[in-house]
């Protein structure tokens, strides 16, 4: 079985401005962002069954079609006409604000990004 591991990277964004609303209910916007030192690992795995798993032990992920990675996966099979499935295991290490309990979490993320810029900047 072929798989592939992948880090994804935390950012900060140092500006962000909204321009307006697309029709979609997304914003326009323009931002500055540097990526930092945190990751998520999403381990990707090739199965026969055409079908997409997303796997998670966060609860704040959807392991459904609602989820970003689905999506992303999903047009990909589509797009280049792919009859194989893929298994996505996704170990969230950063904190989200999707949920009420995200600055309660975030704050040993906040901790190690201090001392990482702590650390490469003294």
């Amino acid at each position: 079985m072929n798989s592939i591991k992948l880090k994804s990277r935390a950012k900060v964004n140092l500006s962000i401005d909204v321009l307006g609303k697309r029709q979609d209910g997304y914003h326009l916007v323009e931002m500055i962002m540097q990526t930092i030192d945190l990751y998520d690992l999403i381990e990707i795995k090739e199965k026969e069954e055409n079908q997409i798993t997303i796997k998670s032990a966060s609860e704040e992920i959807p392991l459904d079609c609602n989820n970003l990675v689905y999506k992303a996966a999903d047009l990909i099979k589509k797009t280049f006409n792919l009859t194989k499935g893929v298994e996505i295991y996704i170990q969230k290490n950063t904190c989200s604000s999707r949920n009420g309990r995200w600055k309660f979490k975030c704050s040993s993320y906040t901790c190690r990004f201090k001392q990482t810029l702590e650390f490469k900047f003294k």
